[in-house]
């Protein structure tokens, strides 16, 4: 997606230059602009677009929740210069607190904002306003650019109506733009959205399904419809669960995404396996990649699964669609074995990559 193809989402407005807006991201290079603008839009909406001056401290608050769940829940890289990443693993882990943004919340509340802080938004609140001062920038070198950015967005605040003034400790959103934000805050967020999306894909270019991973599904699947279709397999020939070597009934069995939801984000049938309940081999296992030893046993109940229900056609195109194979290969129980084996590989290749911890073993029982 271009950026023009990003700027006609954003209505148009005469007292005030969308143009301008529509470049502020051009040429990113890291996740700061992204994240603080979401902030910025964030913190306006939460004080009903009525207040001008946002302090930096509830704009880099704003900033960490914005990156947390994508971060810290999803794994996703900011890029080799990210900060943000590196300072919510420390918060999590010094406070030894849940993923969740009320958690997060809680405790950048409780915490000063410091110069550590202060440090990460060196930059970001300066350089996101040189759209509106690109004429003034051209020469300049760039040490002395945040100083003219800051004078400008002073001087010129009623001439050229950037985004927001900037002093020490806070910023002033201009009220046409507060305005806008008002009339418009939907589309704003879904075009800054977008933005932020094609920036995490040029970042995480095998990673998957990564618009499901900015922020947690308001629900996740229960996976009712995957588990009645194991349910008849289980109830008509003993299955085993591949890591604890139990066998499961009805009554002892959940569904195990084999490549952690966290990574893949969908509930397709093709990652799912039946595990045993007791003991609770899901919780056992978490987010954790299984050893490499469990793939065979693994594709062997995959085979199982397709040789069940070859003549349903939702299950057949969640295979040809995920693992990209033609109509014909579906009837193939070696094709889709294969198919399926590389996928699976490829993806747990990514997921590791991403730092999930890899070659977890149930202790209870090792494959052979």
């Amino acid at each position: 997606m271009t950026h023009n193809e990003l700027l006609l989402t954003l209505p148009d407005d005469p007292g005030i230059s969308i143009a301008t807006l529509s470049s502020v991201f051009r040429h990113t290079t890291n996740a700061y602009k992204y994240l603080w603008f979401l902030a910025v839009l964030e913190c306006s909406r939460r004080h009903n677009h009525k207040k001008t001056r946002l302090s930096n401290e509830e704009l880099f608050n704003e900033m960490l929740i914005k990156a947390l769940i994508p971060s810290q829940h999803f794994r996703l890289s900011f890029g080799p210069s990210d900060k943000i990443s590196y300072l919510l693993s420390n918060i999590i882990s010094e406070n030894d607190t849940t993923i969740s943004e009320h958690s997060i919340r809680n405790i950048l509340v409780e915490k000063c904002f410091t110069n550590e802080h202060s440090d990460l938004l060196r930059y970001v609140r300066y350089r996101l306003l040189t759209p509106w001062f690109s004429s003034y920038l051209n020469k300049s070198p760039d040490q002395q650019k945040n100083q003219i950015i800051k004078d400008l967005s002073i001087s010129e605040f009623e001439s050229l109506k950037p985004l927001y003034l900037i002093e020490n400790t806070h910023i002033e959103i201009h009220e046409k733009w507060l305005e806008y934000f008002q009339k418009n805050h939907t589309i704003i967020k879904g075009w800054v959205t977008l933005n932020w999306l094609n920036f995490l894909q040029s970042k995480n270019p095998s990673v998957p399904n990564i618009i499901n991973k900015l922020g947690i599904p308001e629900t996740r699947g229960r996976l009712t419809e995957s588990r009645k279709w194991w349910s008849n397999i289980i109830s008509s020939k003993n299955i085993k669960c591949i890591y604890s070597g139990i066998i499961l009934d009805d009554n002892n069995f959940s569904l195990d995404h084999f490549i952690p939801w966290t990574y893949v984000a969908h509930d397709e049938p093709w990652n799912l396996i039946p595990v045993a309940i007791k003991p609770n081999v899901n919780s056992m296992k978490g987010n954790r990649l299984p050893s490499h030893d469990y793939l065979e046993p693994f594709l062997n109940l995959q085979s199982d699964f397709i040789d069940y229900y070859k003549s349903n056609n939702k299950i057949r195109y969640s295979y040809i669609t995920g693992l990209r194979i033609d109509e014909e290969s579906i009837n193939n129980p070696e094709v889709i074995k294969n198919r399926l084996s590389l996928e699976i590989k490829n993806l747990h290749s990514g997921a590791s990559g991403l730092g999930f911890i890899s070659d977890w073993k149930c202790q209870l029982f090792s494959p052979s």
